[in-house]
């Protein structure tokens, strides 16, 4: 089974690194790290998936890069996603796999 992230959250990881460690050497290893994955498969959300985030933040109360992530989800088709962060719970149709 394929890991499916976005851009968006593969810049984000990126940038909070950078923010968190002040410089590029562990970005490189955080690259090394992506690319480690054999079936990785990274998209690029589409404006509709960007309309759709926010009537998911109206919807769910969450914040607009957690909107997003379940906008893109909805409009791949896909219903799991491995995540720490409890208020994906209360989405309907996602399951929040725990690990």
């Amino acid at each position: 089974m394929p890991a499916i992230t976005s851009d968006f959250i593969v810049y984000t990881c990126l940038i909070q690194t950078e923010r968190n460690r002040k410089g590029s050497g562990l970005i490189r290893e955080a690259i090394v790290f992506f690319n480690s994955f054999v079936n990785l498969h990274i998209f690029m959300p589409k404006i509709k998936d960007i309309y759709a985030a926010v009537e998911i933040m109206n919807t769910y109360k969450l914040d607009f890069d957690d909107s997003l992530v379940v906008a893109c989800m909805k409009s791949n088709g896909i219903a799991k996603l491995a995540s720490l962060d409890k208020h994906f719970d209360k989405v309907k149709g996602l399951q929040r796999i725990k690990f």
